[in-house]
């Protein structure tokens, strides 16, 4: 939106593309796992430009890519999700200078919860992968994964209704990559 809405040089705010997605979805004795295909071309593509602070358009791309994620409930207090995405996103008509910034090449999660009556904790696990940060491939972010807690306290009300009491820490490991 910030892109659209600039006063000064706007970015056009739909263009013309095409896509398609294959999928599965498998439901089984408290397991379910979903798997996707998935690949588009658009005329233009918004770029964030981090010297700017804006948003810029910048030619037409071509990206593909796969997507996994799968929810267990082993016991009925116990959750486990997952999921992983791997992409491929390149400018369609820029040889040597093809790849585009600040498109991630792989993310995933791993979060683990135990859900009781009036409380509950969760443990995440969160990876964004490696991307290049400027067209040619010659920097790249490394990546970086970092590991989250929460827990929370629901009490119920006398009048039935609940609310909930929470706290988080975020980045336990201190992790200082950039994300």
């Amino acid at each position: 939106a910030r892109g659209v809405t600039s006063p000064s040089s706007p970015a056009p705010g739909l263009v013309p593309g095409t896509g398609s997605e294959l999928g599965a979805r498998l439901e089984r004795e408290g397991l379910v796992f979903a798997a996707s295909l998935w690949q588009m071309q658009v005329s233009s593509d918004l770029i964030y430009v981090g010297d700017s602070g804006a948003v810029e358009p910048a030619g037409a791309t071509r990206r593909k890519g796969y997507e996994l994620s799968a929810n267990w409930r082993p016991r009925p207090w116990l959750n486990v999700d997952a999921s992983w995405t791997g992409s491929h996103a390149r400018f369609v008509d820029a040889p040597g200078e093809d790849h585009v910034p600040g498109a991630l090449e792989s993310t995933g999660e791993l979060g683990v919860a135990a859900i009781f009556d009036g409380w509950n904790a969760a443990l995440r696990v969160r990876h964004l992968g490696p991307h290049a940060l400027v067209e040619d491939n010659s920097v790249r972010s490394p990546g970086t994964t970092q590991l989250n807690l929460r827990a929370a306290w629901t009490p119920r009300r006398a009048d039935g209704g609940r609310f909930e009491l929470y706290g988080e820490l975020l980045n336990v490991f201190d992790t200082r990559a950039k994300d």
